[in-house]
């Protein structure tokens, strides 16, 4: 089958189409774009007589660089040794996207980030050691994320010891009291929390 635009303006070639490229020396460049394709798709690579070429492919100005796929999006390729992304910030999927690395058994999703100033720990009102439990809000959590947490300011009685998620947007916190002396009431603390989406 041979494609053809409704559209008049368009120019067909049969053939390939090489740019910017100097015929022995005479002309713009040694190195230009070579427009071919085959069974497999359409390809742009550079020209030239050497045998390793860089191809730039550039946005004018402030404007994005658009690659788009309906299907699969591929870079490298088996003989690629690196791919290298130097910005100051590279955004992976959306807010519900997930990455894998070849290998993984489960996609990764991103952190979600948070800290209470102000944690009153609870009250062991006891002189038995003891594990107590108390929760808090953290919105964005599932039973599915792994929770990691840092904590300041507690009781020089009173360790945290685990993290988990049971209900969405709440963490539930296991304290151990590891001293004989009672904790009448909470103390105030800060709690920092690191959940990694799974």
């Amino acid at each position: 089958m041979e494609f053809r635009s409704t559209n008049t303006m368009f120019v067909h070639y049969q053939g390939d189409i090489l740019s910017n490229v100097s015929s022995e020396g005479v002309g713009p460049s040694s190195h230009g774009v070579h427009l071919t394709g085959g069974s497999t798709g359409g390809i742009v690579q550079p020209c030239g007589d050497e045998t390793n070429i860089a191809l730039t492919v550039r946005a004018k100005g402030s404007g994005p660089l658009n690659l788009i796929s309906s299907g699969a999006l591929n870079l490298g390729g088996a003989t690629s040794t690196a791919i290298n992304l130097p910005s100051t910030l590279v955004v992976l999927g959306t807010s519900g996207g997930q990455v894998q690395s070849g290998g993984s058994t489960a996609p990764f999703g991103g952190f979600i980030r948070t800290a209470i100033s102000s944690f009153s720990t609870p009250a062991a009102n006891t002189t038995n050691i003891m594990v107590v439990e108390s929760t808090a809000t953290f919105v964005g959590v599932t039973s599915s994320h792994y929770i990691l947490g840092n904590s300041s300011n507690l009781s020089t009685s009173i360790a945290l010891i685990g993290l988990k998620c049971s209900s969405a947007d709440e963490v539930r916190m296991s304290f151990i009291k590891a001293s004989s002396l009672a904790i009448a009431t909470g103390t105030t603390a800060r709690i920092s929390f690191l959940a990694l989406r799974f």
